[in-house]
């Protein structure tokens, strides 16, 4: 059936269709620049005193490793220096902390046959803090910390090589706090892992990516926004055939069991944006290809989470995981790195406005990273509950396409709108890829569910609930198939707000919708559910549509009003009503005509029993 439309009325009838300076008059304390002879930690003490400051830079890099000595017995590379960037206290509303590791050293040559080189030193890892708690003139203060691991040494020739070393690790923390608005900004970059040899020769393995961890924070009286990424580093290259390419490092936002890693507040209810990212470093090149670096994020209430956030206000929160890819042109692929997130949350601050929203996308390889998407938002506390999850399956150049699965969830219950939003993009050939959406609210506030689906074989489909008079539920729910043969699948579903009774046609999307009030004795529903195929080169599709009423006794009256249809409608439908689970009525139809005349001003009365009565209707 292309579209249908339904009334329904409880009682009686039922109605359905982010370098400045300190500043005197004979000198100026500006940027610093170090360079380490080893590993370094720099820790300033500036005189105290009460110039017009505006902002610090401290930039620390660390020394590159001693390279291996040659010979016949050739040595490894030595390690890169560490270098630490560590903001002291300061009356700065802007400071920045810049830290890179070093080089590691590179491998020593060998001058006997049949011995391999000295491998690669790791690169040096990287750390920096900012630090700012006072603000400008305009009530601003601002953090950022830039980290940036020592690359791998190559491992040494001229032949035989023990291969790179692996890239250093970065850790990045900016903080603001107790200023009216805060920008925060911290990135951390693992280091490259070294390439398997500095003289070309086919053998040993390339290192592998440095990991990275990224923290931010920010304290305000009103506004907040901070952001956070971390990016593993990418995997050394390799020339031998028989060796490995370096994987791809790791990526996280942790602060180690501290909280969210990623965390902003308004004490006066102002908007709070918080952003984390994390993004698996990619497998090196090379005939056997490093596999990209997996990512999982998770924030569901614990002392580990990577985001949060809190105020009264608006509370933004969106987390992203991005699975490390492999690089083109390796003979022998490993698969792109798996990507979750996960973002769970109740809204204990009691936003006004509480959205949050799960990205996902999985790495390209032989065989595409996997993505997982769950973005789950209540405001059960008070307030209108946003939910975004959108999950994207890494395209594979061989193999299959990345899984993707989509859930959002959103639950207002205290008054509030709920919107759920479910996005899920299969890689080519991908075997699951599934978008659902459900959005909860009660009184009859709208709950609009919205899923899409592409690329793969599954489904989209969306479930709305509420419920108004005497319905003590009322939920819609849609279903539209995804597969070879099809176009993106969307599935609409709304319970409560305002609907329309006179829904497009959109070839992939099924719909829905159903509203109400009570009036005394009387509920009335309207509502209306349907699809549009989306087939491709006539292939059979089957969309199903559904909405359901709980209610306490009473009378249930069905008033079927109208239909829509564009070509020949359908080539077979079937409407069905349940009662309390047994099907009680069931029309099946073969054709365009006999569904307009059933559909057309058509009245069914359904019996209830005392006592709790669930009454389903059912389209396909």
């Amino acid at each position: 059936m292309a579209a249908a439309a339904f009334v329904g009325r409880a009682n009686t009838i039922m109605k359905s269709e982010l370098d400045a300076r300190h500043r005197r008059a004979v000198n100026m304390l500006g940027r610093l620049v170090l360079t380490a002879l080893g590993p370094l930690t720099l820790s300033l003490l500036f005189a105290a005193h009460s110039p017009p400051a505006h902002a610090i830079t401290i930039t620390v890099v660390g020394t590159p490793g001693t390279p291996g000595a040659d010979g016949a017995q050739p040595t490894n590379g030595g390690p890169g220096g560490d270098a630490t960037a560590i903001m002291p206290p300061n009356s700065d509303p802007s400071n920045t902390a810049t830290a890179t590791g070093g080089s590691g050293g590179t491998g020593g040559a060998n001058s006997s046959a049949g011995i391999p080189g000295g491998a690669g030193g790791i690169g040096g890892n990287a750390a920096a803090t900012a630090a700012t708690s006072t603000a400008d003139g305009a009530g601003n203060g601002f953090a950022t910390a830039t980290t940036t691991g020592g690359v791998g040494g190559a491992g040494g020739g001229p032949n035989l090589s023990r291969g790179g070393g692996f890239g250093g690790n970065a850790t990045s923390n900016a903080i603001v706090i107790n200023v009216p608005n805060a920008s925060v900004s911290s990135l951390a970059n693992g280091g490259v892992g070294g390439v398997n040899c500095s003289t070309g020769c086919p053998s040993g393995s390339g290192g592998g990516g440095g990991s990275a961890n990224a923290q931010a924070s920010g304290i305000a009286q009103q506004q907040a926004t901070v952001s956070a990424i971390a990016t593993g580093g990418d995997g050394g290259f390799t020339r031998s055939f028989s060796a490995n390419a370096g994987f791809g490092g790791l990526a996280t936002l942790s602060s180690g069991g501290l909280g969210p890693a990623v965390f902003g507040s308004s004490a006066n209810g102002g908007t709070v944006t918080v952003s984390g990212t994390a993004i698996g470093g990619n497998g090196g090149l090379g005939a056997q290809g490093g596999s990209g670096g997996s990512v999982s994020l998770i924030s569901n209430g614990s002392v580990n989470d990577a985001i949060g956030g809190a105020t009264s206000g608006t509370l933004n929160l969106t987390q992203t995981a991005i699975g490390g890819s492999v690089f083109l042109g390796s003979l022998i692929a490993a698969p792109g790195g798996n990507a979750t997130s996960t973002l769970i949350g109740t809204n204990p601050s009691g936003a006004s406005i509480y959205n949050l929203t799960a990205n996902a996308t999985g790495g390209r390889g032989f065989g595409g990273g996997s993505a997982t998407a769950t973005a789950d938002a209540s405001a059960a506390k008070s307030g209108i509950a946003n939910a975004t999850a959108t999950a994207i399956g890494g395209v594979a150049f061989g193999g299959f396409g990345g899984a993707a699965s989509a859930t959002a969830t959103s639950t207002a219950l205290l008054g509030g709108t709920a919107n759920a939003t479910a996005t899920a993009t299969g890689g080519f050939q991908s075997a699951n890829t599934n978008a659902n959406s459900f959005a909860t609210t009660i009184n009859g506030n709208a709950a609009q569910a919205l899923s899409t689906a592409s690329g793969g074989l599954g489904q989209a489909q969306a479930t709305a609930q509420t419920n108004f008079g005497n319905f003590t539920s009322v939920q819609s729910t849609s279903t539209s198939p995804v597969g070879g043969g099809t176009t993106a699948a969307t599935a609409i579903a709304q319970a409560g707000g305002v609907v329309s009774l006179s829904n497009p046609i959109v070839p992939g999307q099924s719909f829905s919708v159903v509203s109400g009030a009570g009036f005394g004795a009387l509920t009335v529903a309207n509502g209306s559910m349907g699809a549009g195929y989306g087939g491709i080169n006539g292939i059979s599709v089957t969309y199903k549509e559904s909405v359901s009423f709980t209610q306490i006794g009473g009378n249930f009256v069905l008033d079927l009003l109208s239909s829509d249809a564009l070509g020949i409608g359908f080539d077979s439908a079937l409407f069905q009503i349940s009662l309390n689970g047994l099907v009680i009525d069931s029309q099946p139809f073969t054709d365009l005509a006999s569904a307009e005349v059933f559909f057309s001003n058509n009245l069914i009365n359904v019996p209830l029993l005392a006592g709790s009565n669930s009454v389903l209707l059912i389209g396909s």
